[in-house]
């Protein structure tokens, strides 16, 4: 920000210009108001100036005003645009016009001063008398004052006469009907929660004495730079101001979705239209949430038995909490929803990544310089943040809050694998601990879970009678036309499902969804009879259904066990668009038939409640967790062929003629290609982990033996998402072999490698070893390794495929490449070293320390000399445990002698 010159007041009553300097800039009251014909300039107030002339200009009343003003405010400096600015000074100026919007925003107070507004001496404050010509004060049609309005926190309006009328607070309904702002903007809401468009037009009915300044007087609204150029003409300044804001806007957008792409905003409005209004009361009643809300750094676990309503609570509490700070700019609220079927992309990077993208789009329309700088870091190596640089990131915006709450729902979804979930919850401790948020996490009763919470305090989730019988009666007009008539038997319905859920807001809905076909008030009463209770409940609700699927005509329960399956099965959550594509295709045709999509409605309505679709994100999803876990329990009885039709309508998708055409050769190209085709990245990024649990297919063979369609696909499963141009920065060359290797379908691999040699290289030089080895297909290792592939053959950054298993931390498949006898690998190209070496609890580096052979020893010591801390750590550690001077092995000297040397350079 450009420095300011204030004007200060002495207690002698002469005004005096206090010069800019770099240090810290004392309190001041700022001005807004139209120009006259005699306004005091800056020249009029330099000093040695003689100011006979300027105190008899009219605008001088304005400055003494302004003083008198701030003084009873208990200001001894102000500000006012007329004279605090030397517009002879085009560099000054520019940095001015650049800088004004953060001046008012700064200001402790704003004045404004409306030259045209009296307030006639009646005696008698009565606003009638005046509201007329305020309304119609000049002041609401200049440009300039649009930002003099939004910017400041503290507005009042004052008469000619220098009496106050009232504050931008207490005339905010007039202001709103007067200029069309929202009265969010005019309370201080972040600038950045309102469209362009909605920005833009504030300024539509407003006019600037020189036509450039209706384009430069929106610099601030949209927090972005500009050199003004006068002359230019008013069309080519707005074309530089959209640029300017495409260029920013679209640049902090690049950034936050580098941290992650996943936005969990669109899941919380889903949940909350599910939400029956009056329900979940209880909670937000009860002192202990409210105690948990008033004070700083608590922690609050809210466990509950599966179908209790944990996540739509979760959405109440939130959305609360949003509704009650929405004012307090101050106040950083951030959620997660956990979800099984996101697994992979919810790993602690990812989860605590979400963290920092949600506190850090919430503060301004222009990001923490903690996130631009490791966005700069990043971008030209293309790689991904670690979790300790988000971690410190995280902390550093969150500790530019007054107040931090953290929503976590369902922690027993999140992932167990390589300590995803304790690494997560440990930095989500440690912010809470550092800058003393509010942790608020859901879970159902998984003892690993409650003992990390066992300190703070807890609230059961369970469904009340009351808010089940809340709920039926909002759902009560699903039934039959004879419930709606008889009040009797909708109290019959509403007691006899209560009394059954025990306390599962999923089962009363399954229960509900059970009667909608019931056709008298006696077959209703039947059903209510026999409600199972439970454990055993869930699954018994889920059987009702397939048997209701399987009484409808065949074409129907031939659908529903179609969407059920491909939904059981998808290795993440399916789009509408995609799963209707899925659905379309058809068995030896080369292109998609439009004719044969199925629309999204039929399919929710085949599938006798088991089905939802989360409208505002558009994924078609199972009802809840428990249903994922009971077709996957059951589905060798309900779709025993399952992974094997979806690998081929993978395969027979990516295999259409349209990619005969191969790669796409530029990012506008691809992206058409991908919303042309709905199925074709996930059925790119999948169908291996199909293939590798279905049955060999010939299909599967002929695919990879396409070299453009397989080129095709490795263009949309490999290309780096979240940077510009992301399609075009991928490996070429990519064979069937390096395809099956990847994804592990070992009969794809033995067929592949009969007529080739093992050792193919892609454009990056990679081998299918290499992309084996990296995502941990032992089987598929084994059987390269047996076909005489090169163990230690080296790609472009000179990686090994040991190298890459280290990297992902494969433990068994590092185990076997050592075992064969691959080579201990110091680092790659620019010395970079598997994320397994750094750490001293990894399984991988035990492996690799247990080696004991000659080959190692140069690739220890190069670990060492390239600063493996984790290497460094746990042989140093090891010398505790030597009882005699002949265990010391010559390694250990070499390890040690570095480790000194290392030491004295640090």
């Amino acid at each position: 920000m450009s420095l300011i010159r204030l004007l200060q007041c002495k207690p002698d009553g002469e005004i005096v210009f206090r010069e800019p300097t770099s240090g810290e800039v004392p309190a001041y009251a700022i001005l807004s108001h139209t120009w006259g014909e005699e306004e005091v300039v800056y020249r009029d107030l330099k000093k040695g100036k003689d100011k006979s002339r300027t105190v008899n200009k009219a605008g001088w009343r304005k400055i003494q005003f302004c003083a008198k003003q701030a003084a009873v405010d208990g200001l001894e400096y102000f500000w006012i645009d007329t004279c605090c600015i030397d517009k002879k000074n085009a560099v000054e100026l520019g940095a001015a016009i650049n800088s004004m919007f953060r001046w008012y925003q700064n200001a402790v107070r704003c004045y404004v001063y409306l030259s045209d507004v009296s307030m006639p001496d009646t005696g008698v404050d009565n606003q009638r008398v005046w509201e007329e010509a305020f309304r119609k004060s000049r002041w609401f049609t200049r440009g300039w004052t649009l930002q003099e309005l939004i910017a400041p926190r503290l507005v009042d309006f004052f008469s000619s006469e220098g009496k106050r009328f009232g504050s931008k607070l207490s005339l905010e309904s007039e202001i709103n009907e007067i200029t069309g702002i929202e009265i969010k903007a005019l309370r201080g809401n972040a600038l950045s929660s309102f469209s362009i468009k909605e920005r833009r037009s504030w300024v539509d009915h407003r006019n600037t004495t020189i036509e450039e300044d209706e384009a430069y007087c929106l610099i601030g609204i949209f927090d972005v730079s500009m050199v003004p150029n006068y002359g230019e003409r008013r069309d080519q300044a707005f074309r530089r101001l959209d640029d300017e804001i495409h260029r920013m806007y679209k640049g902090n957008l690049n950034i936050l979705n580098w941290l992650t792409k996943i936005d969990y905003g669109p899941q919380q409005s889903d949940f909350l239209e599910r939400w029956e209004t009056g329900t979940c009361q209880w909670l937000l009643d009860s002192k202990t949430f409210q105690t948990w809300v008033e004070i700083k750094g608590r922690r609050l676990f809210c466990p509950g038995i599966p179908g209790a309503g944990k996540t739509i609570l979760t959405s109440i509490v939130v959305d609360q909490l949003m509704t009650r700070f929405e004012k307090d700019k101050t106040i950083g609220i951030a959620y997660i929803y956990c979800n099984f079927q996101r697994q992979a992309e919810q790993k602690a990077g990812d989860l605590l990544g979400s963290l920092l993208k949600q506190l850090a789009q919430d503060q301004s329309s222009s990001l923490p310089e903690s996130v631009k700088a490791l966005y700069d870091k990043h971008k030209d190596k293309r790689t991904r943040p670690s979790v300790d640089e988000i971690r410190r990131s995280l902390h550093s915006v969150a500790a530019q809050y007054s107040r931090v709450f953290i929503f976590i729902d369902a922690l027993d979804e999140c992932q167990v694998a390589g300590g995803c979930r304790d690494k997560f919850l440990s930095e989500l401790f440690n912010l809470q601990a550092n800058c003393r948020a509010n942790v608020f996490a859901t879970s159902r009763f998984i003892p690993d879970i409650m003992a990390k919470f066992n300190e703070c305090e807890s609230l059961e989730i369970r469904a009340s009678d009351h808010d089940i019988r809340l709920y039926i009666g909002g759902r009560i007009s699903l039934l039959p036309s004879f419930v709606r008539q008889s009040l009797d038997l909708q109290e019959e319905i509403k007691t006899g499902i209560a009394n059954a859920v025990n306390g599962m807001f999923l089962l009363a809905q399954l229960h509900l969804d059970s009667l909608i076909g019931k056709r008298s008030p006696k077959s209703i009463r039947t059903s209510l009879a026999k409600l199972p209770t439970g454990s055993e409940a869930y699954d018994h609700a889920y059987r009702n259904a397939m048997v209701r699927i399987e009484r409808q005509v065949v074409d129907q329960t031939e659908l529903a066990k179609q969407v059920l399956s491909w939904i059981t099965c998808a290795k993440r959550p399916m789009t509408t668009s995609e799963l209707q594509h899925a659905l379309a295709v058809e068995a030896n045709r080369q292109e998609l038939d439009e004719d044969n999509l199925v629309q999204i409605e039929d399919i929710v309505s085949v599938c006798a409640g088991l089905v939802t679709v989360d409208k505002q994100i558009g994924i078609t999803r199972l009802v809840h967790y428990t249903t994922q876990e009971y077709f996957e329990r059951t589905q060798k009885h309900w779709f025993p062929n399952a992974e094997t039709d979806i690998t081929e309508i993978c395969i027979t998708y990516l295999s259409f003629n349209i990619f005969e055409s191969g790669i796409c050769k530029s990012q506008s190209e691809f992206e058409k290609r991908l919303q042309s085709y709905p199925l074709y990245d996930y059925a790119a990024h999948n169908w291996g982990h199909h293939a590798r649990n279905a049955t060999a297919s010939q299909m599967v063979s002929d695919f990879l033996q396409s070299k453009t369609k397989v080129e095709a696909s490795s263009q949309a499963l490999m290309a780096i998402r979240g940077w510009p141009h992301s399609s075009q920065h991928f490996p070429m060359h990519i064979t069937g072999l390096h395809l099956a290797a990847y994804f592990g379908v070992e009969y794809s691999v033995r067929f592949l490698t009969s007529s080739n040699g093992p050792d193919l290289k892609d454009s990056y030089g990679r081998t299918p070893l290499s992309y084996a080895a990296e995502n941990g297909h032992l089987p598929a290792v084994q059987l390269l390794l047996e076909k005489r592939a090169d163990i230690d053959f080296k790609d472009n950054d000179r990686r090994a495929p040991l190298w890459y298993a280290a990297e992902k931390g494969h433990v068994a498949v590092v185990q076997l490449l050592l075992d064969k006898g691959a080579e201990i690998q110091p680092g790659s190209v620019g010395g970079w070293l598997p994320q397994s070496y750094l750490d001293t609890s990894s399984d991988v580096l035990q492996l690799v320390l247990a080696r004991d052979n000659s080959k190692k020893e140069t690739g220890m010591v190069g670990l060492v000399s390239q600063g493996a801390t984790g290497y460094l750590n746990v042989v140093l550690q090891s010398f505790y445990h030597i009882k005699t001077f002949r265990e010391v092995r010559p390694l250990c000297f070499v390890v040690c002698y570095l480790a000194m040397e290392i030491e004295r350079s640090t």
